[in-house]
């Protein structure tokens, strides 16, 4: 059933401390000395126009999500290791929640609480989020991805299909490896389709599974066109 239980004040003013402990613990570390990849990502992506900041695919180093929005903090902010890091420092905060609200839609009880807490202080997730590359935003959009399946699997709408497949292209246009979070998802809510039985009907659920997927690829074909005519295929999937 699509009904569950909100949080209570208490629950949600835990969540807002961990979030803005985890967001501290990151702020320590947004100004350190640049990475190499870093740098590389500003100077011959994101600092270009976009036109061809997002069609230049010589390396998979540009993750073409990503290279938009530092280009749009540091045309905001100036070119600072912060401006930078932005993007990836945002996300990383933002998974804290995140992971708690797609937790908590799995299991009950302070599970989620404890998952908010393991993710604010996980040094690799500490690292990345102070590094100026796409794999926060993908790391962000693979708890997105887990907690809609589970809202899908309370109750599939056509709202949700869509959300699923927008959040699916994002994560494959910023990386293409996020190929993998994306096929344990799928391959998950197919699973459960064929164990239980989803509200709507096995078969409704998995056309509309399909259906996302299918829309999902057309729409990351979309967002690589520039790529793909400039750079091909074998670029990407290369």
């Amino acid at each position: 059933h699509d009904r569950q239980r909100g949080p209570g004040r208490a629950e949600l003013a835990t969540v807002t401390l961990i979030t803005v402990a985890g967001a501290a613990l990151r702020a320590r570390y947004l100004s350190q000395p640049m990475r190499y990849d870093e740098a590389f990502t500003y100077l011959a992506y994101a600092s270009q126009p976009l036109a061809k900041g997002l069609a230049r695919y010589d390396y998979p180093n540009n993750h073409l999500l990503h290279t938009l929005l530092v280009h749009v903090t540091t045309t905001v902010f100036g070119n600072h290791p912060w401006s930078l890091r932005l993007p990836a420092y945002t996300a990383g905060v933002a998974l804290v929640p995140a992971w708690w609200w797609a937790v908590r839609g799995l299991y009950p009880g302070a599970a989620g609480l404890l998952t908010a807490g393991l993710v604010a202080g996980s040094s690799p997730l500490v690292e990345f989020s102070t590094n100026a590359r796409g794999y926060m935003l993908v790391a962000l959009d693979f708890a997105l991805l887990v907690g809609a399946a589970t809202a899908l699997l309370r109750r599939a709408t056509l709202l949700r299909w869509a959300g699923l497949a927008a959040l699916i292209a994002l994560a494959l246009w910023t990386i293409p490896v996020a190929l993998f979070p994306v096929g344990a998802v799928a391959a998950w809510l197919g699973v459960e389709a064929l164990a239980r039985r989803p509200p709507g009907g096995r078969q409704r659920f998995l056309r509309g599974l399909a259906l996302a997927l299918v829309g999902a690829g057309c729409l990351t074909v979309v967002l690589y066109l520039p790529v793909l005519r400039g750079w091909g295929v074998d670029a990407v999937v290369g």
